[in-house]
């Protein structure tokens, strides 16, 4: 299982609709709503802006994957978490619910420890590469 966050540069939200202004984060990796880094005033979902960045880790992840399939599928997901409306850009749930037929119930229930449908979701292998480390730059929340 592989976690990549930074909670010094979190924002706490109860669900996608409150917006926000301010700049945290890389800047490939920053959702096109946030606005040019010298202009200020642009309010934004922080989750829907996090669906994008996780859009383009998702392009990274696949130019490393192993297989045409996984690769194939993996940037099909990754534009559309990029789609340039962020109400376009589906939730995760959602995503699995209609990739892999499995509803958020039976998620819930194997957030319980039973077993998920075993198998339902692809195993990826990774070429092993050098990561490149991004670029970071802080502003005010």
């Amino acid at each position: 299982r592989l976690k990549i966050i930074d909670f010094d540069t979190s924002v706490r939200v109860r669900d996608e609709d409150p917006e926000i202004d301010g700049r945290v984060g890389s800047m490939d990796y920053m959702a096109p709503e946030i606005g040019p880094e010298d202009e200020e005033g642009h309010f934004y979902s922080p989750i829907k802006a996090d669906r994008y960045s996780c859009g383009r880790v998702f392009e990274d992840f696949a130019k490393v994957v192993r297989g045409e399939n996984a690769r194939r599928a993996m940037m099909e997901f990754a534009g559309r978490l990029k789609a340039v409306n962020p109400n376009e850009r589906p939730r995760l749930k959602d995503w699995i619910e209609e990739s892999f037929g499995i509803k958020e119930a039976e998620l819930e229930r194997g957030k319980e420890g039973e077993d998920v449908q075993r198998g339902a979701f692809p195993t990826v292998e990774l070429k092993t590469v050098k990561p490149a480390m991004p670029r970071l730059s802080f502003g005010k929340i």
